[in-house]
């Protein structure tokens, strides 16, 4: 049985797992959505970033006995963190915190030092960018937002100015072979010391004015056609991500190194150098210390959702506290006719049951959904609900025995997530949710989580034959789950949702669909 600690919240948050004293994964925020002093891709949701360290850690949500609140942050090295109250944002989002105990960051972080190795360093290149041995002492560590700030120069003098640098230059750089000229122009510009990373801006300038000279269109033109000019970006690109790798070998020394959230969310990391370096939570590191050395193994605790069932006099309560109308139907059948219809009708309904769903994998408690079928569910989906690029994937849902039909032994595990291209027998079933490659992210639902939302899945593909429906988080716009009856009220009023069901309410936006009846397929 392991234990799960999350602390450190919003944009700076972490997440570790450990079992016995020994830490399995550890993972800040911004691996999840972006890289800290660049820019964050997204808001993160904590349970999302705890989902992606259990999977890091090849754990299960049935293995958690224990979840640990870090309440407060220390000051690591003299330097004064954000103070963050995680378990006022637990209870603030419906999650029941006697399933989980509390504990103070400083405890937490001077169990962090206490479990190490003796003698063995661990680099810790946080906020306050230390090296923590397992003594206690703390030596500072320099450079790291140097080295963040030559990727963005870097990038935008290769025209890459509008996008997240470092995965600008992963993508100028991926199958480019290094270059010796430029390999070796790149080694003066930065530099590795015993506790300081070393960026020369001179350096770095000097090589892009260089490089400039040596072709006939301007380099920060990227959609200049000159095969000549593309190739130096992506030479320039590969030598600057191969000197970072060099660099974090050098101050990372002979140890095990755990780089934090200014570093160790770079791709040039993650994707080279999985075997010895660990992604290690930014400044917020308290919650390794709660993860391994500060908690006993409790009993099983199966956190497969959050939060409380909410019962139909909470969910009335919440409706004319509001004062909205609403459709109350008692029969399951006639209100899944009407759900289907809007479906089938290009709608987008949110659906609203049981506990908030706990991690990032969605098992339907909390979800807006749309008919993978129609045309127009990827406009509606990517582009007005979540703003975002009409070709990022979504998520469809199928019940198991669909989803083995149709994809066969590819088809995930119930709960489970798969990356998968649509057969070309069935592309008319994924028209408005397959990319342009043909691609959809497959989950299998799961009838123990939500079993209204699986019994809709399958009403709905009986009565129209669309098998699946895409699936998105019901979340705020700062990405906080809907974990309450008024939370569902507050984002459908606040984002183009169509209606809302929670239970036998239905929540209609348009006057005209709640007086005159649902719309027919």
């Amino acid at each position: 049985m392991i234990t799960l600690a999350l602390g450190g919240w919003h944009s700076h948050g972490a997440a570790a797992v450990g079992s016995r004293g020994r830490l399995l994964a550890a993972l800040d925020a911004g691996s999840v959505v972006g890289v800290r002093e660049i820019g964050l891709l997204a808001v993160p949701d904590p349970w999302v970033v705890a989902a992606r360290c259990l999977a890091a850690a090849g754990a299960s949500w049935d293995e958690v006995a224990q979840v640990c609140l870090v309440t407060d942050t220390p000051a690591v090295g003299g330097v004064a963190q954000v103070p963050a109250d995680v378990e006022a944002y637990a209870r603030g989002r419906g999650l029941v915190v006697g399933t989980a105990t509390t504990m103070d960051a400083d405890r937490a972080t001077r169990a962090f030092a206490e479990t190490l190795e003796p003698g063995q360093p661990v680099l810790y290149a946080g906020i306050a960018d230390a090296w923590l041995a397992s003594d206690g002492g703390l030596v500072h560590i320099t450079g790291y937002g140097d080295l963040a700030a030559a990727a963005a120069r870097l990038s935008a003098a290769l025209g890459q100015g509008r996008r997240e640098p470092w995965h600008a230059l992963q993508s100028l750089a991926e199958g480019r072979q290094p270059e010796a000229r430029w390999d070796g122009a790149m080694r003066p510009v930065m530099a590795a010391g015993p506790a300081a990373v070393d960026v020369a801006r001179e350096a770095l300038e000097r090589l892009i004015a260089d490089a400039s000279a040596t072709v006939s269109v301007a380099l920060d033109s990227a959609d200049s056609p000159h095969v000549g000019a593309q190739m130096l970006r992506a030479a320039l690109a590969s030598a600057f991500l191969v000197r970072v790798r060099e660099i974090l070998n050098d101050v990372g020394g002979d140890g095990r190194a755990i780089v934090g959230g200014r570093v160790g969310t770079l791709p040039a990391v993650s994707r080279h150098r999985l075997a010895d370096v660990l992604p290690c939570p930014d400044a917020r590191g308290a919650v390794i210390g709660a993860a391994i050395g500060a908690l006993a193994p409790g009993e099983g605790v199966r956190l497969q959702g959050i939060g409380e069932n909410f019962s139909e006099a909470d969910v009335k309560l919440a409706l004319e506290s509001s004062r909205l109308d609403y459709l109350y139907e008692p029969r399951p059948e006639r209100l899944m006719d009407r759900i289907s219809a809007l479906l089938a009708a290009g709608k987008l309904v949110a659906w609203f049951e049981g506990r908030a769903d706990f991690g990032d994998v969605p098992c339907g408690s909390r979800v807006v959904v749309a008919d993978a079928a129609e045309r127009y569910s990827r406009d509606n989906v990517n582009v007005y609900l979540r703003h975002r690029s009409v070709d990022s994937l979504l998520t469809v849902m199928l019940t198991a025995a669909t989803a083995t039909r149709i994809f066969g032994d590819r088809a995930p595990a119930p709960g489970q997530r798969a990356r998968l291209t649509v057969p070309p027998a069935h592309t008319a079933a994924f028209d408005g949710a397959a990319n342009k490659h043909g691609i959809i992210d497959l989950v299998v639902a799961c009838d123990s989580g939500a079993p209204g939302f699986h019994q809709l899945l399958a009403h709905h593909e009986a009565r129209t034959g669309h098998p699946a429906l895409v699936v998105s988080r019901l979340a705020a716009a700062d990405g906080a789950v809907a974990a309450r009856p008024i939370d569902a009220l507050a984002v459908t009023y606040t984002t183009p949702l169509d209606a809302l069901v929670m239970g036998r309410f239905v929540v209609f936006k348009d006057y005209w669909l709640l007086r005159s009846g649902t719309p027919t397929a």
